[in-house]
């Protein structure tokens, strides 16, 4: 232990050292001081809080404007904090650590929330996704005779959201007689339509070609 964890030992268990050796802490002046600051302010804690209160003020006002505390940098204001507001853990003998403690960042547990913000988000997509390829089971069929195929791809556009492409005009102008089932998926639909000889549709992403 360095000399400043000797006199905290020193006022918890004053019974561990012999009057030699507690005249050998004591023999540096700095260390004296602090010792006394301790004494001072656990005694007078035992005896009234008015009283302690007194004290401790008296002795801070006294070492404040001291240039020598210079030497121990952060440690001492940390050794006068603990005489200011952690007599109750002198008393019971808690171990002090003199420093600031800082939080490090859990990145364990930042990957694993990011983790699950990703699955929710791919859980989200594939919905969007299944919507989009169906409708409502409550949609009832639409029987459609001798009409146009534009006629027939406008109502699935409208069902499934999705967009329509002719590579030609006389496409759009083909007659059909077709019942759209909008309780199928997007993708039968275009295989039911492609048994027409004449037709040939293809899905590219949330259009319809029609070559």
């Amino acid at each position: 232990m360095d000399k400043y964890d000797i006199v905290l030992d020193l006022v918890e268990h004053p019974d561990r050292y012999t009057p030699e050796q507690t005249a050998q802490v004591l023999s540096d002046p700095e260390v004296r001081e602090i010792y006394n600051l301790l004494s001072k302010t656990a005694s007078a804690c035992k005896a009234s809080e008015d009283v302690y209160d007194a004290e401790v003020d008296a002795e801070w006002r006294r070492l404040k404007p001291r240039p020598r505390l210079r030497w121990y940098g952060s440690r001492a204001a940390s050794i006068a904090v603990f005489a200011l507001s952690s007599l109750v853990a002198v008393a019971i003998g808690v171990a002090v650590t003199v420093g600031v403690i800082k939080e490090e960042p859990k990145p364990a547990e930042e990957g694993q929330e990011q983790a699950v913000a990703a699955q929710q988000a791919a859980a989200i997509d594939d919905t969007a996704v299944a919507e989009k390829d169906t409708v409502p089971s409550t949609a009832e069929p639409v029987l459609f005779e001798d009409a146009p195929l534009g006629d027939i791809l406008e109502a699935v556009s409208a069902a499934y959201g999705v967009t329509v492409s002719y590579r030609t005009s006389e496409a759009a102008g083909l007659h059909l007689y077709y019942k759209l089932d909008p309780s199928l998926q997007l993708s039968e639909i275009v295989e039911q339509l492609n048994t027409f000889e004449q037709l040939n549709l293809r899905l590219d992403g949330e259009t319809i070609i029609v070559d």
